[in-house]
Protein backbone atom coordinates (compact mmCIF):
# COMPACT_ATOMS: atom_id res chain seq x y z
CA UNK A 1 0.00 0.00 0.00
CA UNK A 2 1.43 3.37 -1.00
CA UNK A 3 0.24 6.88 -1.66
CA UNK A 4 -2.45 6.96 -4.34
CA UNK A 5 -3.20 9.58 -6.97
CA UNK A 6 -6.94 10.15 -7.39
CA UNK A 7 -8.74 12.40 -9.88
CA UNK A 8 -11.49 14.54 -8.34
CA UNK A 9 -14.92 13.87 -9.87
CA UNK A 10 -15.88 17.52 -9.45
CA UNK A 11 -12.92 19.66 -10.57
CA UNK A 12 -10.89 16.86 -12.21
CA UNK A 13 -7.74 17.87 -10.34
CA UNK A 14 -5.41 15.09 -9.26
CA UNK A 15 -4.79 14.79 -5.52
CA UNK A 16 -2.80 12.46 -3.32
CA UNK A 17 -4.47 10.02 -0.94
CA UNK A 18 -1.73 9.28 1.57
CA UNK A 19 -1.09 6.02 3.39
CA UNK A 20 -2.18 7.59 6.68
CA UNK A 21 -5.43 8.85 5.14
CA UNK A 22 -6.06 5.41 3.63
CA UNK A 23 -5.65 3.78 7.04
CA UNK A 24 -7.93 6.31 8.71
CA UNK A 25 -10.63 5.90 6.04
CA UNK A 26 -10.40 2.11 6.36
CA UNK A 27 -10.64 2.25 10.19
CA UNK A 28 -13.77 4.41 9.91
CA UNK A 29 -15.27 2.17 7.18
CA UNK A 30 -15.30 5.05 4.68
CA UNK A 31 -15.01 4.59 0.93
CA UNK A 32 -12.10 6.19 -0.91
CA UNK A 33 -12.65 9.91 -1.46
CA UNK A 34 -14.02 10.93 -4.84
CA UNK A 35 -13.43 14.65 -4.36
CA UNK A 36 -10.22 16.55 -3.62
CA UNK A 37 -9.92 18.17 -0.18
CA UNK A 38 -10.88 21.57 -1.60
CA UNK A 39 -14.08 20.28 -3.26
CA UNK A 40 -14.93 18.28 -0.11
CA UNK A 41 -14.74 21.47 1.97
CA UNK A 42 -16.91 23.34 -0.53
CA UNK A 43 -19.46 20.52 -0.53
CA UNK A 44 -19.57 20.37 3.28
CA UNK A 45 -19.98 24.15 3.51
CA UNK A 46 -22.78 24.12 0.93
CA UNK A 47 -24.52 21.27 2.75
CA UNK A 48 -24.12 23.02 6.10
CA UNK A 49 -25.48 26.29 4.68
CA UNK A 50 -28.48 24.49 3.18
CA UNK A 51 -29.24 22.73 6.47
CA UNK A 52 -28.91 25.95 8.42
CA UNK A 53 -31.37 27.73 6.12
CA UNK A 54 -33.87 24.88 5.98
CA UNK A 55 -37.18 25.92 7.61
CA UNK A 56 -37.37 22.71 9.67
CA UNK A 57 -33.78 22.82 10.82
CA UNK A 58 -33.23 22.40 14.55
CA UNK A 59 -30.04 24.45 14.41
CA UNK A 60 -30.31 28.09 15.39
CA UNK A 61 -27.66 30.66 14.70
CA UNK A 62 -29.27 33.12 17.03
CA UNK A 63 -31.06 32.19 20.19
CA UNK A 64 -33.87 34.43 21.31
CA UNK A 65 -35.05 34.59 24.90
Amino acid sequence: MGNMKITCIQCEAEFEFSINEQRRFKEMNFDMPKRCPSCRKKKMKLSDDQNRNHPHSKRHDKLEF
